[in-house]
């Protein structure tokens, strides 16, 4: 699976966040914050299994190595979404399992949106979607809105990882003093005039601070407008 230029941006970015030292590697105790900072409370053993994915034999993962245990961890996610869909358990997708697990998940598809997302993703032509067929297509789209569409659970869960990212202290708001220390650790030099730019264009009752739910709107607004 070939990653674009924004998806490798989007791995660095994580790949940053629990790189807490800057070493370029993510070393045992940088995993296991980092994971518990994003709401994954993970064993030891858990750790063990995820360096094990990797193949890691020095117990830090390198950038390339980060690349491979999320392509790993993506697909195991896009098995268990295809599981959910085929419903009787064939092995593949038809359009009725489609059409039934997007109203179970409240989708307002029509029955042309349901035509067009099988016609994408059935490369062979027989009607039904096969597994790799399923995983190339959701790779396929992966930056569009196909992808956020089909998905919004996860992209919720993505945003809740970047609010978390961005949350500092932790308050359940990102504040001034968040995206301070953020600017300080990226070696970025903030002005006032940015940093009060950022505040207006997110802070939308003017409380000083950002929820979540103004941070989403935020992110969804900005993809709108591209």
């Amino acid at each position: 699976m070939t990653l674009s230029e924004g998806q490798v941006a989007e791995l660095q970015r994580s790949f940053h966040a629990f790189d807490a030292n800057g070493s370029g590697f993510i070393e045992m105790d940088e995993l296991r914050e980092g994971l518990k900072r994003f709401g994954y409370n993970i064993s030891e053993e858990g750790i063990d299994h995820l360096l094990a994915l990797v193949e890691s034999t020095d117990d830090k993962i390198d950038f390339e190595e980060f690349i491979a245990w999320n392509a790993l961890l993506w697909k195991d996610e896009m098995k268990t979404k295809f599981q959910e869909i085929d419903k009787d358990n064939s092995g593949s997708i038809d359009k009725v399992e489609l059409k039934q697990w997007a109203k179970k998940m409240g989708y307002g598809f029509t029955e042309t949106e349901i035509d067009d997302i099988c016609y994408e993703m059935d490369s062979t032509g027989n009607d039904k979607i096969s597994l790799d067929e399923f995983i190339n297509g959701m790779a396929a789209n992966r930056e569009g809105n196909s992808y956020f569409v089909i998905n919004g659970e996860i992209y919720m869960e993505k945003l809740k990882s970047e609010f978390r990212a961005l949350d500092v202290d932790n308050s359940g708001y990102i504040t001034r003093s968040d995206f301070r220390k953020l600017a300080k650790k990226a070696h970025y030099k903030l002005s006032k005039k940015e940093l009060d730019r950022t505040m207006q264009s997110m802070d939308s009752n003017g409380d000083g601070k950002i929820s979540f739910e103004e941070f989403m709107a935020s992110v969804v607004k900005m993809t709108e407008d591209v």
